[in-house]
C-alpha cells in the first residue's frame, strides 16, 4: 500500500471515530412534524323537532266557553295551542283561554284549571289529553316536549290527583287504589306495570270492578 493511500485510509477511520463520539455525547432528538387530527363534528344528540306528543294535525272541531261545537277541515293543535285554518272560518289562533274542549283526529283534549302538584299546579287552565274515561274513572294526560308526560287520575267523588313519577311513590298510591284487586295490585308491587302503564292499570280495574259487582 502506498504512503497516500494509507495516510487517506488513517484520516477517515479518525475522522469517522470523532463523529461517533460526538453521537455518543450528545442526546439523540427525532423530529416527528405534528399532523393535525381531522377536525371531528360535535355531536349533540338527536333532540328530535322538540314536538309535544299532543301535537295533532287534521280535521277537528272546539267548544267554546258557551258550549257551541264548531267544526273545522284543517286544524294544528300543538298541546298548547289551537289553530284553526279554514276557509269558511279563516284563520284563528285559540289558546286554552278561548275554549272549553278541543277534538282532534277523534282525540279530546279538555281545558282545566288549579291542577295539582307541586310545580305543575298552577291557575293558568291548560290542555289535558283524556287517555281513559270509564265508569266515572278518567285519567288524563299532560305532555310537554320530547314526550315527557305527567298523568292525572279522576276517580267518582274525588278530587283530580297527580299520579307520582318516581317508582316507589307510584307503587304505594296506585295499591292503595287497587288494593282490592290482587291480580291487579301483584304486577304494580313487582314492577311490571308502572307509571306508563297508568291507562292498562285503570283499565283492567273498571273491568275487575264490573266482574266484580
Amino acid at each position: 500500500m502506498s504512503k497516500h493511500l494509507l495516510g487517506f485510509s488513517i484520516l477517515l477511520a479518525a475522522l469517522a471515530l470523532s463523529q461517533h463520539s460526538k453521537a455518543q455525547g450528545l442526546p439523540h432528538y427525532s423530529y416527528t412534524p405534528r399532523i393535525s387530527p381531522p377536525p371531528m363534528p360535535m355531536v349533540y344528540g338527536n333532540l328530535g323537532d322538540a314536538r309535544s306528543a299532543n301535537y295533532r294535525e287534521g280535521s277537528g272541531s272546539y267548544q267554546l266557553p258557551d258550549g257551541s261545537w264548531h267544526a273545522a277541515k284543517n286544524v294544528v293543535f300543538t298541546g298548547e295551542k289551537f289553530v284553526v285554518k279554514d276557509s269558511t272560518a279563516g284563520k284563528q289562533k285559540l289558546t286554552a283561554k278561548m275554549v272549553r274542549q278541543v277534538e282532534v283526529k277523534q282525540d279530546t283534549f279538555l281545558v282545566m284549571s288549579n291542577l295539582p302538584g307541586g310545580i305543575i299546579a298552577t291557575d293558568e287552565p291548560q290542555f289535558l289529553f283524556s287517555s281513559f274515561n270509564r265508569k266515572g274513572v278518567r285519567v288524563l294526560g299532560q305532555s310537554t316536549s320530547y314526550n315527557k308526560s305527567s298523568y292525572f287520575l279522576g276517580l267518582p267523588n274525588k278530587p283530580l290527583l297527580l299520579l307520582p313519577s318516581g317508582k316507589a311513590r307510584f307503587k304505594t298510591t296506585m295499591l292503595a287504589i287497587v288494593k282490592d284487586c290482587p291480580a291487579l295490585a301483584e304486577q304494580i308491587a313487582d314492577g311490571t306495570l308502572g307509571h306508563d302503564d297508568i291507562v292498562q292499570i285503570m283499565q283492567e280495574f273498571t273491568e275487575w270492578q264490573r266482574r266484580s259487582k
